[in-house]
């Protein structure tokens, strides 16, 4: 009988395993939430910071997981069936709006409220924009100071300005007007002539020899170049002692070369001067107009400005009569030489701003000789060959061959020339979908027929210069780069592939759908002595959505939507490299990503629209290891539908589009979120600041865009229960109660990765495990329930006293309470649905295994 109990004995031994006791301390949760596929990775080092589940929470840099701010109800958008997407607009960080963009519209909100017609009506104030409802969300844009440049692929690109920054309601929509280009690439073909009917003018026939035209180039703009003769040429000469007499030529075309020459034996200073106003010398029985120009006759340094309108007599009667005054003002100095005798000049120099009027004249006169030959100044002002460039708009086409022009710039003839170019933007060509400012000058990528190419203005000193795309015709990326650095230029990528985004920051980078490539060169900004090299840099192809700077990187999503990445520089390959933010929760983005937006303050949050209403947010410190993403949700109905983000005082503003059902109606409300360090809105600090409802409201009689639904009650610094909203109000009964938080309820989950304990061999696979106690340490915690799952929660007890008036936010550790039944893999989960704060610092708990 002993070999049967020895056999019963070791089977019992291997039955019974072995029992493990673990105590297990979670103070770090910002790995966010992490992939169903993570479940098993005990050995990852995100594993034990990261969350099975995490709704309606937020992970702050610090380490802490809390309760995300509820929403406050600001306002109900136009058409709640037509999309709406909201975007930001700062024009300094103690000025700033959020635009709600739909169908043909714009609507403004500021300091947390809605911008109302100044007329006292009430109304929101609106003006009107060329975008409709399905156009909204393919809108990219960039800002500058007052002005805001918009785009979309099927309208030409569109200002969007307040002029006055002290009013509210002073806003204008208007179609950037370019009359420079850009233009394509200059026809080559010598035997391809386009013939005008006139140099200026509106409705100008043009003749094209071959077919060129159609319907879509109706508002386009065509450069038309002639060549001009250098035959300009103005000479004279300065004869008498101390003689400031000067010269005015005919005029000097943007970009025309003029060279100052001077002869003879002499002695003084010589000035070169140009004016953008026409001068002309003064004639009698000439009709004259209050702002005409005019220099004396004889010829002197002065000129004149027309004070009234009349007929001249001779000069100085008309001096006499006040009717011209002495106006130096136009003329600039382009050159001035102090010249010995002998020593003449030359002076070459291209005029680069704009049509100009040129003289020369010198100041204390000397003569060496009294002869004809060698007792005089010679002076010649000469105009070099000239390419004129004239702009024309096409009005209308009759057919492919012929159409009415007005012209924009002044044409050089009337002849035949191949010398043209036409607008590379049109609806014919399409125009540009992508914007960003960069080095100075606002720059265009893709468009329909031209998906690879870059456009840029010239530099800009002043706004209208961002709307200039003049480049010098003796300028290519291929061949002699000379000019001025400041011209516009043009850039086409190679390969296929069309341009998504593009970013301003060392380099401009480019996304396109195969993937992300920078253009310049390192140090130097792309001018004509510096044209840009592009260089790719990942083949992570990007989706049609702008990224955003975060820190010193962007954050893009990827083609397809169901991707975020990095675009940072990794020294160890030279390159700006874009790791994938969503490695460790793929499952997070579902089906796909259709906005983002980025807030700063007061912890750095990628905020993401998803295709299904859910609203992503990624907390983004990587210096300091934090990538933790987490999903929000809003009521039984809600979907969140765009998202934007403005500086405010104390903490970055997020704004929403919330799609909700109220009372079996669709409705859109623009909802704010509120601060999430509620604790320091006010100081001393004051719980009734916290804000743990959506699409809430302080005023209990001023709920009518939640009737019929249920909301959660805030007040006096405690919980006090639900109710349901009729005739747009509701009753707490309680006439002690002053302040109020009254809006939807929401419900926040935290639910730890599954908790396995290790022994020395490494993790321990475990038949059952269970928990024993638990220790939480809250920071300004009102509420939270703990259990092992959702079905399964028991509320912690902030209070001892139910009818307590008021209850004090717990900061500090609370043992929970007991936890029943057991796990082979057992997970903590954590709730709230109340209208009260919850944050958790640290979780201790300890567990008991069983396990072979």
């Amino acid at each position: 009988m002993k070999k049967p109990i020895l056999l019963i004995t070791i089977f019992c031994t291997v039955a019974m395993g072995a029992t493990l006791t673990q105590k297990v301390t979670l103070n770090s949760f910002n790995a966010g939430e992490l992939s169903p596929l993570m479940n098993s990775r005990v050995d990852f080092p995100q594993y034990k910071s990261g969350a099975k589940t995490l709704q309606n929470m937020l992970v702050r840099t610090q380490g802490p997981i809390t309760r995300r701010p509820g929403t406050k109800y600001i306002a109900s958008v136009k058409d709640a069936n037509d999309p709406t997407r909201l975007i930001s607009f700062e024009y300094s960080t103690e000025d700033a709006y959020i635009i709600e963009i739909g169908d043909d519209y714009a609507r403004f909100f500021t300091d947390g409220a809605p911008v109302n017609e100044p007329n006292g009506s009430g109304k929101p104030y609106e003006i009107v924009t060329p975008w409709d409802a399905n156009d909204v969300f393919e809108l990219q844009y960039v800002q500058d100071a007052g002005t805001m440049r918009i785009v979309h692929p099927d309208y030409e690109p569109y200002k969007l300005t307040r002029p006055d920054d002290t009013n509210d309601a002073n806003w204008t929509c208007t179609a950037v007007s370019s009359t420079t280009g850009p233009f394509l690439d200059e026809n080559n073909d010598t035997t391809w002539t386009l013939t005008p009917s006139a140099t200026t003018g509106d409705g100008i026939d043009i003749v094209s020899t071959d077919p060129l035209f159609d319907d879509g180039h109706v508002g386009a703009l065509f450069r038309i170049s002639h060549w001009l003769e250098s035959d300009s040429a103005i000479h004279g000469y300065f004869r008498s002692e101390g003689d400031v007499q000067c010269s005015v030529t005919n005029k000097c075309q943007r970009w025309r070369y003029y060279d100052v020459t001077t002869g003879g034996i002499w002695r003084g200073t010589i000035y070169v001067q140009k004016s953008y106003t026409e001068i002309t010398r003064w004639a009698t029985k000439t009709a004259y107009v209050i702002g005409d120009y005019v220099t004396a006759d004889p010829d002197s340094r002065s000129t004149y400005r027309c004070l009234e309108a009349h007929t001249s007599g001779t000069f100085a009667t008309d001096l006499a009569a006040n009717k011209w005054v002495e106006d130096t003002s136009t003329w600039v100095t382009v050159y001035s030489q102090y010249v010995q005798y002998g020593g003449n000049i030359q002076v070459s120099a291209q005029e680069t701003e704009a049509d100009c009027w040129l003289r020369i004249y010198i100041d204390n006169l000397a003569l060496e000789y009294s002869n004809d030959d060698l007792g005089w100044c010679y002076y010649t002002i000469a105009l070099r060959e000239f390419l004129n460039n004239g702009v024309v708009e096409i009005a209308t086409v009759p057919d492919p061959c012929n159409v009415t022009a007005d012209v924009v710039y002044d044409l050089g003839g009337t002849d035949a020339t191949y010398y043209w170019a036409e607008g590379a933007w049109s609806t014919y060509r399409g125009f540009p979908r992508t914007v960003e400012h960069h080095e100075q000058r606002v720059l265009y990528g893709g468009s329909k027929s031209y998906p690879q190419t870059v456009w840029s203005s010239i530099i800009a000193e002043k706004d209208e210069d961002y709307d200039d795309f003049t480049q010098s015709t003796e300028s290519n990326w291929s061949g002699n780069l000379g000019g001025p650095d400041n011209i516009a230029w043009v850039y086409t990528l190679p390969g296929m592939n069309p341009i998504q985004w593009i970013k301003s920051g060392e380099f401009l980078f480019v996304g396109t759908t195969k993937g992300v490539g920078k253009l310049g060169q390192p140090n130097k900004p792309i001018t004509p002595n510096y044209p840009p090299i592009y260089r790719v840099q990942n083949h992570n192809g990007c989706a049609y959505i702008q990224p955003a700077n975060a820190n010193d990187a962007i954050l893009y999503v990827e083609r397809g939507g169901q991707k975020v990445r990095e675009l940072s520089y990794t020294f160890t390959t030279e390159k700006y490299t874009a790791p994938d933010m969503t490695i460790l929760a793929e499952h997070i983005t579902g089906n796909g990503i259709l906005e983002i937006a980025f807030q700063e303050r007061p912890d750095p949050v990628l905020w993401c629209i998803r295709e299904d209403g859910v609203l992503l947010s990624f907390t983004y410190q990587r210096g300091n290891g934090v990538a933790a993403w987490s999903r929000h949700t809003t009521g039984a109905s809600g979907e969140f539908e765009s998202a934007a983000c403005i500086s405010g005082a104390t903490e970055d503003e997020i704004w929403a589009v919330v799609g909700r059902i109220v009372d079996s109606t669709s409705v859109g409300y623009i909802e704010q979120f509120q601060p999430l360090n509620w604790h320091l809105v006010s100081s001393p600090a004051d719980q009734n600041d916290c804000y743990f409802v959506d699409c809430g409201t302080n005023d209990i009689n001023d709920l009518g865009h939640l009737e019929g639904e249920t909301v959660a009650l805030f007040a006096n610094g405690r919980p006090i229960n639900t109710f349901v909203v009729s005739d747009g109000s509701i009753d707490p009964e309680d006439a002690n109660l002053t302040e109020f938080t009254v809006g939807l309820p929401y419900t926040s989950v935290y639910e730890t990765m599954p908790i396995v304990l290790f022994d020395n061999s490494g993790p321990v696979l475990a038949e059952q495990s269970r928990i024993m106690s638990n220790n939480i340490n809250f920071y300004k915690t009102l509420g939270c329930s703990i259990g092992p799952d959702a079905d399964n929660l028991v509320a912690f007890k902030f209070s001892q006293d139910s009818f307590a008036t008021t209850i004090d936010a717990v900061t500090g550790y609370k043992p929970a309470p007991y936890i029943w039944g057991t796990k082979r893999a057992p997970t903590l989960y954590f709730s709230e649905s109340g209208p009260v704060p919850m944050t958790i610092r640290e979780i201790n708990t300890k567990i008991t295994a069983n396990y072979d």
